[in-house]
Parts: C-alpha cells; sequence; structure tokens
C-alpha cells in the first residue's frame, strides 16, 4: 500500500472512529434526556396520586373510620348488633325517648343520625352510637320492638345516673341475646315494669351492677324471656317495691331463681308471679314479706315441675285473690298452708286444679265465710285421698262443684252445712267424717 493510500486508509478509519464515538455520545445524551423525562413523569403522576388520596380522604375524613383506632367502645355510648335477612332492608335501630344523638357509625362508615336505617346487605351489622341522654330522665321503650337486635354493650358514656324510667325498654326485642349492663347506673330508677318483656332469645343476665332500692314496679320485667335458664338477683334490694305481678310468667326454661335479699314488704300484688315457670324445680321464698299483699291469684299457675314449697312465712291477711294458685303444679307432692289466713279472700276457684300428685290437703284453718268463688277448687287433683276443708262455709249457692276426677278411694272431713253443696260429687267410694 502507497503512503497515500495507507494515510487516505488511516484517516477513514479515525473518521470512522471519531462518528462511533459521536454517536455513542448522541445516543447516551438522548437516553440521559428519555431518563429525566420519564423520571419526572412519574414524579408527576405520583405527586398526582398524592394529591388525589390527600383530596379524597380530607373530602371523605367523616365517612371511613378505622375500627382498630377510634372505634373504641369507650369513646361511645352504646355498641350494637343488628342481624338483618335480606338487602336494602330498612331497621329502626332505636326509638328516642328525647335525647340528642350527637354520632353514628354503621359497620364503620359515618352517617347521618337517624333513628332508621337501610342496610344494603344481609348478616350481622355493628353500630357505635353517641348519645346525650343528660336531660332526660326516661328510656322508656328505648329498644322496644326492635326486633333485629341481637347484642348490645353500653359505656360509661351512656351516662344514666339520671334515670328514673326504664319500663319497656327491651320490650319485643325477640332476637336480643347478649346484654353488657356492667355500666349501668340505676340508683334513681323507680320503673322498671315490663323492661325484658317478651326477650326470648336471652338465655341469661348478670344484672350485678344494678341497684334497685327505689324501684317501686318490676310488673312482667322478665315475663315471656322464655330461653333464660337461671337468674341471679340476689344483689336486688327492694325495700320500695309495691307491684312485681307476672315478673317471671312464661319463663318457661327458668330452672334457677336466686331471690334471697328481696325484700317485699311494702309489695301489694304478686299475681302470676311465677305464671308457666314450667321448668323450675324448686325456689326460696322464706326472704318474703307478704303482709300488704292482695292478690296470689295465678301465682305458681302450671309450675309443672314445682316438687315443694315453703310457705310457712306467708302472711295472707289481706289477701283477696287465691284463684288459680297452684293450678296444674302436677308435680307438687306436698303442700303446707296452714298459716294461711283467708278471712279477707273472696276468690279461690281452680286453686288447687291440676295438683295431680298431691294426696293430702289440710284446709282446716281455712276462713270461707266472704269467698265468692270455689269452683272447681280441687279438679284433676287424681290422687287426692285425704282432704280436710271442715272449716268451709258458702252462701252464695245452693250447690258448687269443687272436687272433680279425684281418687277413687279417699276420706274427707267436712261440717255437716258445707256437706249439703259438696255431697252429689262426692265419690261413693270415699269415707266422709261430718263435723258440725
Amino acid at each position: 500500500m502507497s503512503k497515500e493510500e495507507n494515510y487516505i486508509y488511516e484517516s477513514f478509519e479515525i473518521d470512522q472512529n471519531h462518528y462511533q464515538d459521536k454517536q455513542r455520545y448522541i445516543f447516551f445524551v438522548k437516553n440521559k434526556n428519555m431518563r429525566i423525562k420519564l423520571i419526572v413523569s412519574l414524579s408527576l403522576i405520583i405527586l398526582g396520586l398524592i394529591l388525589f388520596i390527600s383530596f379524597y380522604l380530607k373530602k371523605n375524613h367523616n365517612k371511613k373510620i378505622s375500627h382498630s383506632i377510634l372505634l373504641d367502645l369507650d369513646n361511645y355510648s352504646f355498641k350494637a348488633k343488628y342481624h338483618t335477612d335480606s338487602e336494602n332492608e330498612k331497621v329502626t335501630l332505636f326509638r328516642n325517648t328525647s335525647f340528642e344523638i350527637k354520632e353514628m357509625i354503621i359497620d364503620g362508615e359515618k352517617i347521618e343520625p337517624s333513628l332508621e336505617y337501610n342496610f344494603a346487605s344481609t348478616g350481622d351489622h355493628v353500630i357505635y352510637v353517641l348519645l346525650d341522654i343528660s336531660k332526660t330522665n326516661s328510656l322508656h321503650g328505648m329498644f322496644s320492638g326492635i326486633t333485629k337486635l341481637t347484642s348490645i354493650s353500653f359505656s360509661p358514656l351512656f351516662d344514666t345516673k339520671s334515670i328514673q324510667i326504664m319500663g319497656y325498654m327491651f320490650y319485643g326485642a325477640e332476637s336480643l341475646a347478649y346484654v353488657d349492663f356492667s355500666n349501668f347506673n340505676t340508683e334513681k330508677v323507680t320503673n322498671m315494669d315490663n323492661m325484658f318483656l317478651g326477650c326470648s332469645s336471652l338465655t341469661s343476665l348478670d344484672l350485678s351492677s344494678f341497684s334497685t332500692k327505689n324501684v317501686k314496679f318490676m310488673v312482667k320485667m322478665f315475663s315471656g324471656c322464655k330461653s333464660l335458664t337461671s337468674i341471679d338477683l340476689s344483689n336486688f334490694d327492694t325495700p320500695n317495691l309495691t307491684k312485681m305481678s307476672y315478673m317471671f310468667s312464661g319463663c318457661s326454661s327458668l330452672k334457677k331463681i336466686i331471690l334471697s335479699n328481696f325484700n317485699t314488704e311494702l309489695v301489694t300484688d304478686m299475681e302470676g308471679l311465677f305464671f308457666d315457670c314450667s321448668s323450675l324445680i324448686s325456689i326460696d321464698l322464706s326472704s318474703f314479706n307478704t303482709k300488704n299483699v292482695v292478690n296470689m291469684g295465678n301465682m305458681f299457675y302450671k309450675c309443672s315441675k314445682l316438687v315443694a314449697i315453703n310457705l310457712l312465712n306467708f302472711n295472707t291477711i289481706k289477701v283477696l285473690n287465691l284463684e288459680n294458685m297452684f293450678y296444674s303444679c302436677s308435680s307438687l307432692t306436698y303442700l303446707d298452708i296452714s298459716k294461711f289466713n283467708t278471712q279477707k279472700v273472696k276468690l279461690m276457684n281452680n286453686m288447687f286444679y291440676g295438683c295431680s300428685s298431691i294426696n293430702s290437703l289440710d284446709l282446716s284453718n281455712f276462713d270461707t265465710e266472704n269467698v265468692k268463688n270455689m269452683n272447681e277448687m280441687f279438679y284433676g287433683c287424681t290422687k287426692l285421698n285425704y282432704l280436710d276443708i271442715s272449716s268451709f262455709k258458702y252462701s252464695y249457692s245452693s250447690k258448687i262443684s269443687i272436687l272433680g276426677n279425684n281418687n277413687p278411694t279417699g276420706r274427707i272431713k267436712v261440717n255437716d252445712s258445707f256437706l249439703i253443696k259438696i255431697k252429689d260429687e262426692i265419690p261413693s267410694t270415699w269415707d266422709i267424717e261430718t263435723v258440725f
């Protein structure tokens, strides 16, 4: 190769290398610019997302709330659960009893306070409510008829220190299975009538926090609580109680009741107190003072598993009504009511009707001078083989029917004047002892 050719070749090679270097540089610059643009673009996107999220949270901060951080029961008056069976179901949450609803959260969403809510989905729903009840003295019927309520817990912010009326508070809340009353203050409450009437899903109740020293009325307080198996009211001190009729009526699963500190000195009405407590086997009423009681009708009506009951402490000096008192107490084998004073009693009809296990009754102490109705008094007492009614008098009818379906063999002690009224129904196989 000539020098000239060699020079030309070397110059070409140098130019080519220079071109390649230049291309690399240009490529590098272009890539660098692209990276800068990409970084800027990503930064703008991220900034846009941050601004959007900030705006969204600012706009909706009152709607979605963290359960773990903010939904602490101590910040609200109560927490409750409701169950819905269909979509878009409108549910009454509670009833206004002249208090202020300050805040309400349902399933984590803060909503405009309302007594009703339309649940979009089925299943269980949690509600937190903050109330101001400082300006009312009544919670009458607050959850009455709320059939979708399944449980409720009250916090110290549900301040009941000024509440006097709790009647019908949970009346008809048939799905309610649990209530936490540990923070309840009932110091001033005077009325608990029908408080849990018809709460058929309650299996237990802890009322150890209750103060009942000022309560006057407990009529049907637990009536219809048919799933309740036991109840301990040993902390109940009731010096002002006057009415407790049908208090446990329809508690058909109730096997145990503790009433050891009940003060019944002022009570006038005990009608149907244990009406249809068909699972109750025994009960201690030794603390009962009945000196002012006027009505004992239906008191143990259909307590069909009650085997024995001690009523020797019962003072019946003012009682007017004893009708159906032991109606269908079919497991009762023995009954000593020799201390009963019946001089004012007007009604004794069906008093021992259906007491099919009792075999002896000594009612020689009974004064029936004022009784207007004693029909079917011993009907269905199929094992009764001794009956002393020697003191009985009855002036309202020529003949009455007090026996019926009795044991084919037995003995009856009766005065001559009363015998005339019942002789036709005394089984011919019975021995009759007449007194004058």
